[in-house]
């Protein structure tokens, strides 16, 4: 399903690269199972299932994919371990059913450079592994692909390097911090915290609230209470820190929030705060 929201001079085209799984440990960090099993359902392996939410922003002239989910270089034994659901090329059906081929993509963004956000950067053609968008400009944080670039023994098994280095140097742009593009509609929010270069997608509203597609800042619904901070985040004092701040923003402003692995409702919200205080998404 493709959700259509027109947001000020950009359409808005949201919708799932497919499902995946992963231990409920691992999305939740130090909230108890006895807290999150009330939220989400999860296999005998105690594995959840989480979507592959992304993107596409059409503005003027341009085309712009975030986050292009796993891709389909991913070998059989990660696949088994990650229950992927498909090993088709989700990203080119959906452009097809929206009349686009890989050639009218202006813009690649990944929110950053884990393999589940970015596997369709590139894809394997006549045994060589080659970008997914010829015409596009892929924008990264320098931070991010230099981390990525030189992974620890924490962090090697979310950097794929094939998923990013192939992409030739002229076609890459690298930032450091926020930049806007597409006329100042869009600005590419440099939060850092669940990876040394996270970025979020801010497209402008007509009045204060923006629509932001978050990453991994806000994976599900219920990372907007504050101390829900994912295991996969490499700094999670600067996430919390970073959410503290940019809850109120939210709240005060009416951002509309698109979460990156969310499979309810919720996956498109609001914030809002009940009678104790606490955060809470709001379906938008």
């Amino acid at each position: 399903m493709i959700r259509e929201i027109i947001w000020n001079k950009c359409k808005i085209l949201h919708f799932s690269l497919g499902k995946y799984k992963i231990d409920g440990g691992v999305i939740f960090g130090l909230v108890p199972k006895v807290m999150w099993k009330k939220h989400f359902k999860v296999d005998e392996n105690n594995y959840l299932e989480l979507n592959l939410n992304t993107i596409l922003i059409q503005c003027g002239k341009s085309n712009i994919i975030i986050d292009t989910g796993l891709g389909t270089k991913m070998d059989d034994r990660l696949r088994k371990i990650l229950a992927v659901d498909s090993v088709q090329d989700i990203l080119g059906q959906r452009l097809a059913e929206l009349n686009l081929t890989p050639d009218d993509i202006t813009h690649v963004i990944p929110t950053h450079l884990h393999f589940d956000h970015c596997g369709g950067n590139t894809k394997i053609q006549d045994d060589e592994t080659v970008p997914c968008f010829p015409k596009a400009k892929y924008i990264f944080q320098k931070k991010e692909w230099d981390d990525a670039m030189s992974p620890d023994e924490r962090t090697r098994g979310t950097y794929f390097q094939n998923n990013f280095t192939p992409i030739p140097p002229n076609m890459i742009k690298f930032i450091d911090g926020n930049e806007t593009i597409a006329d100042d509609q869009i600005t590419l929010q440099y939060s850092g915290a669940h990876s040394c270069g996270h970025q979020m997608i801010r497209i402008k509203g007509t009045g204060s609230s923006d629509f932001i597609f978050t990453g991994d800042m806000f994976p599900l619904r219920t990372n907007i209470n504050l101390p829900w901070v994912s295991a996969t985040d490499l700094f999670p004092r600067d996430t919390l820190n970073f959410k503290r701040t940019f809850l109120k923003e939210a709240l005060e402003n009416q951002h509309v929030l698109a979460l990156s692995h969310e499979t309810e409702k919720e996956k498109i919200c609001t914030v809002i705060k009940n009678d104790k205080g606490k955060y809470l998404a709001r379906a938008y």
